[in-house]
């Protein structure tokens, strides 16, 4: 091409010496051989922007996918706190019974009400009698401190509202020093665990009562001392307790002289949920000791039947299902008992609860007791053989806190010698439960 101030024409490219070299020099590797820098500049930006963002997005989707998501640029300013946690009535009902809890505060973290009650229709068809009541089965209340962060300080009274008692005694008043998870002191008068069954609350038993085996033993809430703590798998319990929490002067359950028996407890636990494949499982074995006042004029009033009494449980849950089952002997000067309850349970809703249960107590000496209806139908006389099926439905409107239970059982006893204390009759029970 020929080339003029105009425009470019036809001509040979040998005639312009040096136009390649000059071309390859100011058009870059690539300019077309031949072709003037000046008119290929525009195409050669283009090409250069194409390919610069071509590669760019290459390097950010690699990244990209290599790092995870961009991190967000922050505008200076601290980001919206997260929306309160949603919380149901049940919550915010129970939560008026706290009226103060600071952790940060060195001397008093917190400050809350107790309080329960108890309250059931029973009738009860038996072969000598029928009969039904209302029954208001436990009345409490009380407060509780949490101080100095690892200690805390329990009150609970407790009154007889079917004959207008306000005030019979205090089920607990004791301190507790609870440092960490492996060791826990208690001294006051508090609940004397033994056995599965009468160390879970009666808040959240899972029958309207409990058997009648570790009834026959005759143990409540008695003034001494306790440890206890876990320790990977292993949990354990033990403590001392006095028999004796009457004053002289007294009918109400307090204190106590504290000069009566003492008994002595020991518990070991072992979680065996890897062993069994389940969601929960425990074993657990308890031992009590238990000694007696021989005063006439001021027996004790508590665990005065039996010398010693050994008690092996086994407690499992997986998914619906869960099973309770124990094993109780007892002994003393008087005679022996023994027996068993097997109790499955099914949830058949995440509020709605079947419950299943199986006793049967022996004894060679005619000791058994039956249960707390039925001693009003045969005396509260003895025998040698108990056997009684349950079936019950808890309905949990607020878990344990707030629930209403309802069940029947069949039972009969052999009265032993004489027939005295033969039994056989139903009973169904319904109630509610609630505390705070």
């Amino acid at each position: 091409m020929y080339e003029t101030r105009a425009g470019f024409y036809p001509r040979p490219m040998a005639l312009i010496p040096g136009t390649i070299r000059a071309n390859r020099i100011r058009c870059g590797p690539f300019a077309f051989c031949g072709c003037p820098a000046k008119s290929n500049q525009p195409y050669l930006m283009k090409q250069h922007q194409r390919l610069t963002g071509a590669i760019m997005a290459a390097v950010f989707t690699a990244g990209s996918a290599w790092a995870g998501p961009a991190p967000v640029m922050s505008s200076g300013k601290e980001p919206p706190p997260p929306p309160p946690k949603e919380t149901d009535w049940c919550d915010s009902v129970w939560g008026l019974a706290t009226l103060y809890k600071n952790k940060d505060n060195p001397y008093i973290q917190e400050f809350s009400l107790l309080g329960r009650y108890h309250g059931q229709y029973w009738t009860l068809d038996g072969d000598q009698n029928n009969e039904d009541d209302w029954d208001h089965r436990r009345f409490r209340y009380g407060a509780k401190m949490v101080f100095l962060h690892d200690f805390e300080f329990k009150f609970e009274a407790f009154g007889d509202l079917n004959v207008d008692d306000w005030y019979s005694g205090f089920t607990e008043l004791n301190v507790a020093w609870k440092p960490n998870e492996q060791f826990n002191l208690q001294v006051g008068k508090q609940k004397a665990k033994y056995s599965l069954d009468f160390s879970t609350s009666s808040r959240e038993i899972l029958t309207i009562e409990r058997n009648i085996l570790i009834n026959n033993l005759g143990i409540d809430f008695q003034t001494g001392a306790s440890i206890s703590g876990k320790q990977g798998k292993w949990s354990y319990y033990a403590g001392a307790f006095s028999n004796d929490v009457r004053d002289s002067d007294s009918t109400q359950l307090e204190f106590g002289d504290l000069d009566g028996g003492w008994s002595y407890i020991a518990s070991l636990a072992y979680d065996v949920k890897e062993q069994l494949g389940t969601e929960k499982g425990v074993v657990r074995l308890d031992y009590i000791h238990m000694q007696h006042d021989d005063d006439l004029l001021e027996p004790d009033e508590f665990l005065t039947r039996f010398d010693d009494s050994l008690a092996l449980s086994l407690n499992v849950k997986q998914g619906k299902w869960g099973l309770i089952t124990e094993g109780l002997w007892a002994s003393g000067d008087n005679g022996d008992i023994w027996g068993f309850y097997v109790m499955p349970t099914y949830d058949i809703t995440k509020k709605l609860q079947a419950v299943a249960r199986y006793t049967h107590g022996g004894s060679g000496d005619d000791l058994l007791r039956p249960g707390r209806y039925e001693r009003e139908f045969n005396g509260n006389a003895s025998g040698e053989e108990y056997n009684a099926g349950y079936l019950g439905l808890t309905y949990y409107i607020c878990g344990h806190k707030l629930k209403l239970m309802t069940g029947i059982e069949y039972a009969e006893m052999d009265g032993g010698a004489g027939g005295v204390g033969d039994f056989e009759g139903w009973t169904w029970t319904s109630g509610l439960r609630l505390y705070f």
